[in-house]
């Protein structure tokens, strides 16, 4: 597990030596973080969920143990096309921003941008009462580490659950026990990891309590 304190060169060495784990510290201002969850909320409130094109829109859906995929959950996911003119994407852009050029600085992505792969920002919420996404892992590359940046503060919009990565000597990593609101979590694409329930005694409900966070992968641009 390596904790970083301020972005610099000591980022690149824990990369080249594949560190499984990598936690970059106030990467994002508290009140930043505080404004994009109230605000994706708020989005989430004002707009119909739909299965939408990520190519030419922004839209949310919500996803309660849909069948027919690989990997059980519960969770709200806001995606974000970034040239709608909506406020949501204005208030969003920045962070995103922000982490696509952490890609392209550490982990050298820009170079792999093109007409099928492309940067998806999602903010994802797993509500209290159980919200969750099962285990699962990707294949490393294109995205080789992937990034994980905590919207909410745990004890205050949520008391548990967290992301949890396994390593390969079988080991569980809570990233809780080392993480806070505004902190950038970078972890090997290829190890299995997930979201344990969050606060599962209370009863499932979609308001702006429970985990949130903001990620930006590589994925193809066939539609969603």
């Amino acid at each position: 597990m390596i904790i970083i304190t301020k972005k610099g060169p000591e980022i690149t060495q824990h990369i080249s030596n594949e560190a499984p784990v990598i936690v970059v510290k106030n990467f994002i201002e508290e009140d930043i973080c505080n404004h994009v969850r109230e605000s994706s909320h708020l989005f989430t409130k004002k707009n119909t969920p739909k299965i939408g094109d990520r190519n030419k829109e922004t839209f949310w859906r919500i996803d309660v143990l849909p069948s027919k995929v690989e990997t059980e959950r519960i969770f709200r996911t806001l995606c974000i096309f970034p040239e709608d003119k909506l406020s949501i994407v204005k208030t969003t852009n920045p962070v995103f921003n922000k982490m696509a050029e952490f890609q392209d600085e550490y982990l050298e992505l820009g170079s792999h941008i093109n007409s099928d792969i492309q940067r998806r920002p999602q903010i994802l919420h797993y509500p209290v009462g159980g919200g969750f996404f099962d285990w699962h892992t990707h294949p490393r590359f294109p995205n080789n580490y992937g990034l994980i940046l905590n919207l909410s503060k745990k004890d205050r919009d949520f008391k548990q659950g967290q992301t949890e990565v396994i390593l390969e000597n079988k080991k569980v990593i809570k990233l809780d026990d080392y993480t806070d609101i505004g902190d950038l979590i970078l972890f090997r694409y290829d190890l299995v990891h997930r979201v344990a329930p969050c606060d599962p005694e209370e009863d499932l409900v979609f308001s702006d309590k429970g985990r949130w966070t903001a990620v930006l992968p590589l994925l193809s641009s066939v539609k969603l």
